[in-house]
């Protein structure tokens, strides 16, 4: 799933070294590698027994939470107004951080649990929490105060905000603790361009006698531990010392915090099913026209058993079901559930009516479809005609590779030619198109069945065109890993008398037969399947036989997995790292591919192949490229001028060969559109926006109509609509998007744009962004090192209203509650000049008695009120007041020494 979109072009150089560049102006978080090892070390071992079995995360989880931790260093740091202090434990913002993950935690539990499980956004807000986690250590002076284990508040309390005047910043951050005294604190990233003269260093916005976050430059030492001191110094700034310390404690904490997310998951098998690994949805999309009479009762039947098996076995259950009918003219919303019998229900209820011609709305009904997903799905639509809506299918296209959700077709009429729109839907999104007469609908289980396993990995794909008659060899190897062997040949052109014939061969040269018994043979109208049980490791080879057109695919149940092939450009953050671009690469440019392998692989070679199979080209990616997740390959590449997949091949750890497609056709493409500016949309309830792109056209003269949608209905208009580009022209789109009044916090929708040539379909690209409804600001609660005076000093208590004094706002104009957390003062309660204690009360409330009493021998006494202010949204944020009881009259204030004593003691 697409994570930032492409930002304007620049030479692929100039942005590798950005990247480079800005991961050295490390600012609010570990770098990049740091934070993807920890999750990926710590998450690893971490076990949870489902259905009397120990599982882990598996590899597609943790790369969607090392991901979304990575995520929370976005782009969006280039702004003031976007940089959120409380997700990096900065700016001594540790109420609002606190509470942060609290919500957080609480936000996977929810999420694992809900009736419609949703473990892509469970997940997605894990990584977020354990960046937060993450930062604590690595941007406070914990480690500096000497405590060599973890702070066990995070995640189960609200910590209260640094007092203002509590800590002054000494000469050396890296000393920031009891020998160059203060208290638990943390520092300020100030400065929001990405300028190396101004970088989180604006001297003018740091607050009186604070730390910088700093170590950008000599004049910008900071408190962050972000790199560790014996890598080289950046910008001749020595790295801090206390980095191995900090990222130590950093991963304990990671692994205390996701394991008490386990533990209060224990016994609710489908919830930890759903958030260890990648289940998505399993979808369903029935054409019920008055012409599907004689299919429907067969597409119930497969669904049935489906549905039956996967319900038996949580080891197959997916997050949940999807169902979506559609006819003509009508077509219906996607109705989703995890109980196995209300989708029986639904599917029963299906009755063919209607119609009268042959296209149908398939690509709306896909829309629905995909939409409604989880990310990572699959979805198979049962038609027997073509698509009336066929101008849509680079939508459904884009909506689906944006999600990483995969298209599969069980086509059983012949009322049209088959349908471009079905072709294309499933080699670019990496399904397969089944001819079928509607009595052989059933069989179908033959390869769905392997699928529900989220381990099939395709081998070898091809599309080749035999012409008037020949043969094509197709050789497979099976690596030790493989525990089952799918092979399907199909032909999908109206003509399927002619058929074609499939022969397979084991590495011992045998034939396969169907008396065999590790073999299933299944002939459909349009093709031919094999399924093999526990195939034996060496090359096997396919032979096909006939005339015209075939597409042929041997895939493996497998753990070692081509998992994400992605096009990507430097993230944005200030700490270098990388992200998908959006849509389709563009054509005659070098481009930076990363590709991400999982399982127990030894080695691994990349290339590009045609569709046909034909070598393409080398493709030369290395781990542990700069700034880039260090378990990932990355590199530069020529893109081939025709449509291409990308293979790998390579060792397995029993040293025998192994083979993996990525099962996606890309095209690069004359079209690049580009997000103008950040690259996420906040919206409150009720609000409008527009978003910009500019599309910009390198190839030949054209038009292009333009359409935009997201899953939410939130995008209201797309000005223009159509465009026409001379070569190297660009221009702009603006969209239009509106959260209702009654939009729940939270909520996001992907808005996706697509252009496509008018005449020529296959030549389009896509943008996208998400538009995330923000219901609730919180509060703000400023730092401030002001003293409310008392005087005289004669020891009557005074009381002060928390409400009127904190400062604290709220951006919403709510309603705010002040409760008082603790009352603290530098001076011991019982001492020389006491008259009586306790000194102070009211805790729990909004208002404080405070002594007017000061040592007589001493420098005046600070008192410090300690206070959470919340809006009754969820929104809270900590802070603190200061009260001066001064030596002398006519002093300014009272001095702070730093020390804390609790005043509500006796």
């Amino acid at each position: 799933m697409s994570r930032i979109t492409r930002y304007k072009k620049r030479p692929l150089a100039m942005l590798v070294a950005a990247a480079i560049s800005t991961a050295s102006l490390s600012a609010q978080a570990f770098d990049v590698p740091v934070h993807i090892r920890i999750t990926r070390d710590q998450l690893a071992p971490l076990r949870a027994e489902i259905d009397g079995r120990e599982k882990g995360f598996s590899e597609k989880a943790l790369e969607q939470i090392a991901s979304a931790n990575e995520d929370v260093d976005s782009i969006t740091t280039r702004s003031a107004a976007l940089f959120k202090p409380e997700r990096h434990f900065t700016n001594e913002q540790y109420g609002a951080s606190s509470q942060r993950l609290l919500a957080l935690r609480q936000e996977v539990i929810e999420l694992a649990t809900a009736d419609t499980r949703a473990g892509t956004k469970a997940r997605e807000r894990l990584g977020q929490a354990l960046h937060t986690l993450q930062d604590f250590y690595g941007h406070s002076n914990w480690v500096e105060r000497g405590n060599t284990g973890i702070n066990h508040a995070l995640g189960t309390t609200t910590l209260p905000n640094p007092a203002a005047a509590s800590v002054n910043c000494p000469a050396n951050p890296n000393v920031l603790g009891p020998a160059g005294g203060g208290t638990l604190t943390s520092a300020y990233f100030v400065g929001f361009t990405l300028s190396r003269e101004n970088f989180g260093c604006d001297v003018d916005e740091l607050p009186a006698n604070k730390c910088f976050h700093g170590n950008y430059r000599p004049t910008c030492i900071g408190i962050n531990k972000d790199l560790d001191a014996t890598g080289a110094a950046q910008n001749n700034v020595p790295m801090n010392p206390h980095h191995p310390a900090a990222a130590t404690q950093a991963r304990e904490a990671t692994r205390v915090f996701v394991q008490g997310i386990l533990d209060d998951l224990a016994g609710n098998d489908r919830a930890l099913a759903a958030l260890l690994d990648v289940r998505g949805t399993l979808g369903f999309v029935v054409d019920d026209t008055g012409s599907m009479g004689s299919s429907i009762t067969g597409v119930v039947g497969t669904i049935n058993q489906i549905v039956t098996e996967v319900d038996a076995n949580p080891e197959l259950s997916p997050d949940n079901y999807l169902l979506v009918r559609y006819g003509d003219p009508d077509v219906g919303s996607a109705f989703v559930t995890e109980d196995a019998a209300a989708l029986r229900s639904a599917v029963a209820g299906l009755s063919p009516a209607g119609g009268g011609d042959c296209p149908e709305l398939s690509q709306s009904a896909l829309i629905n479809a995909i939409d409604a997903a989880a990310s990572d799905s699959r979805i198979y639509l049962f038609t027997d005609a073509t698509a009336k809506d066929s101008g849509a299918m680079n939508q459904v296209i884009a909506r689906a590779q944006a999600k990483g959700t995969e298209l599969n077709y069980g086509l059983t009429g012949s009322c049209s030619p088959i349908d471009p729109a079905y072709v294309r839907g499933a080699a670019e999104t990496g399904g397969q198109v089944f001819r079928v007469f509607p009595s052989q609908i059933p069989l179908l289980y033959t390869v769905i069945r392997p699928q529900l396993e989220g381990d099939l990995n395709t081998i070898v794909r091809r599309r080749v065109d035999l012409g008037t008659g020949g043969s094509e060899h197709i050789f497979a190897p099976v690596d030790s890993t493989v525990t089952g062997l799918l092979v399907a040949v199909t032909v999908v052109e109206n003509d399927v008398a002619a058929g074609h014939m499939l022969r397979v061969f084991r590495p011992s040269g045998a034939q396969v037969s169907a008396s065999d018994p590790d073999a299933h043979l299944v002939t459909l109208a349009g093709g031919t399947l094999v399924r093999i049980d526990a195939p034996e490791s060496g090359e096997w080879r396919v032979e096909v036989e006939g005339h015209g057109p075939f597409t042929a695919t041997v895939q493996g149940n497998s753990s070692i997995d081509l998992a994400r092939v992605d096009f990507v450009a430097p993230g944005g953050d200030i700490h270098g790292g990388f992200g998908p671009i959006a849509g389709q690469p563009v054509a005659g440019v070098s481009d930076l591919v990363e590709a991400t392998m999982a399982g127990p692989y030894a080695n691994a070679v990349f290339h590009f192949v045609d569709e046909a199979g034909n070598a393409l080209g080398g493709l030369d990616l290395v781990q542990s490229f700069p700034t880039a997740d260090p378990s990932h390959f990355l590199g530069e590449a020529e893109l081939p001028a025709v449509p291409f997949r990308v293979v790998a091949t390579g060792e397995d750890s029993s040293s025998l060969g192994y083979r993996r497609e990525y099962p996606t056709v890309y095209r690069a493409q004359p079209l690049a559109i580009e997000l103008d500016g950040i690259g996420q949309v906040e919206l409150v309830p009720g609000a409008t926006k527009t978003i910009a792109f500019s599309v910009t056209n390198h190839g030949t003269r054209g038009t292009y109509s333009v359409v935009a949608s997201d899953e939410l209905g939130f995008t209201t208009s797309v000005q223009p609509s159509s465009l026409a580009l001379a070569p190297g022209e660009e221009a702009e789109v603006r969209v239009t998007v509106s959260a209702p009044a009654d939009a729940v916090d939270g909520a996001s929708s992907t808005v996706v744009l697509t252009a496509t040539r008018v005449g020529q379909p296959e030549v389009f690209n896509s943008a996208s962004t998400v538009v995330t409804v923000l219901a609730n600001q919180g509060p703000t609660c400023p730092a401030s090192t002001a003293q409310t005076l008392l005087w005289p000093p004669n020891g009557k208590l005074h009381a002060l209203s928390i409400t009127d004094l904190a400062g604290a706002t709220d951006p919403d104009g709510d309603a705010l509650a002040f409760v008082i957390d603790a009352i603290l003062q530098d001076e011991p309660v019982h001492g020389s000049g006491d008259r009586t204690a306790p000194d102070a009360s009211g805790i729990g409330g909004s208002m404080a008695s405070v002594r007017a009493e000061r040592r007589g021998n001493g420098d005046g006494r600070v008192y410090e009120v300690r206070y959470t202010a919340s809006d009754a949204k969820g929104g809270a944020c900590s802070g603190s007041v200061m009260v001066g009881v001064p030596h002398s009259r006519g002093n300014e204030a009272a001095i702070d020494s730093g020390e804390r004593f609790d005043s509500t003691t006796q």
